[in-house]
């Protein structure tokens, strides 16, 4: 995965949108080709290497009125009523888990996506930097990369930005992504995106903390 659907081409890599309009809101897809691959910077020189702003840690409990979703590759852990939307994976697009708010408005969903990239071109330092590129592009000024330990991943990489909707009365969104390497051959990304007012004092990065990839 490099990043969101919504993003401009920027010359490499050229980013790919997904064909879910729930993983478009939730700002995940995309998957670089051989010849898109070859045009990032090395690995080591792609490695972030600034701690993040503020703690990202795993949480191995959820609450009692959470669900737990086993995927393919990954488990997590979502509030009972949020619902759900899964997309199967086909040539050139993976598949992908959705978990959102019930009442959220349907053009500003709030929640939780999943995109499992079992043939991933590059890691997750060299997309990662991809999608910080990206954003710096579309002139997004609070993006945040960082490595960070997590369970079930070889190597992982948390990113956080702010951007408003696209309308006369944008609405300002806050996402965190955790792009997980469990191996050369399997990236898992998990995304959690909802309004930047509410972002920290609600049930999203708590859904969030509870991914593991595998």
């Amino acid at each position: 995965m490099l990043g969101a659907p919504w993003l401009k081409t920027f010359g490499a890599p050229r980013l790919k949108a997904a064909t879910v309009c729930l993983v478009a809101a939730l700002a995940l897809s995309g998957c670089a080709s051989d010849s898109q691959a070859e045009a990032l910077p090395p690995s080591s020189a792609a490695r972030p290497s600034t701690p993040p702003p503020t703690p990202v840690e795993p949480v191995t409990s959820a609450p009692l009125e959470f669900r737990t979703i086993n995927g393919a590759h990954f488990t997590l852990s979502v509030p009972g009523g949020w619902r759900e939307v899964v997309t199967k994976p086909t040539e050139g697009t993976p598949g992908t888990w959705v978990y959102t708010q019930r009442s959220a408005p349907a053009a500003t969903p709030i929640g939780v996506g999943i995109v499992v990239d079992d043939q991933p071109k590059a890691d997750v330092f060299q997309q990662s930097m991809a999608l910080e590129i990206a954003k710096k592009v579309e002139e997004v000024k609070d993006f945040t990369r960082s490595e960070i330990t997590w369970p079930g991943a070889e190597y992982a990489v948390v990113m956080e930005w702010t951007e408003p909707t696209a309308g006369t009365k944008p609405v300002y969104r806050r996402t965190r992504q955790i792009m997980a390497q469990v191996n050369p051959g399997l990236i898992v990304n998990a995304v959690a995106v909802g309004e930047a007012k509410d972002f920290k004092d609600s049930d999203l990065l708590l859904a969030l903390s509870t991914f593991t990839p595998k």
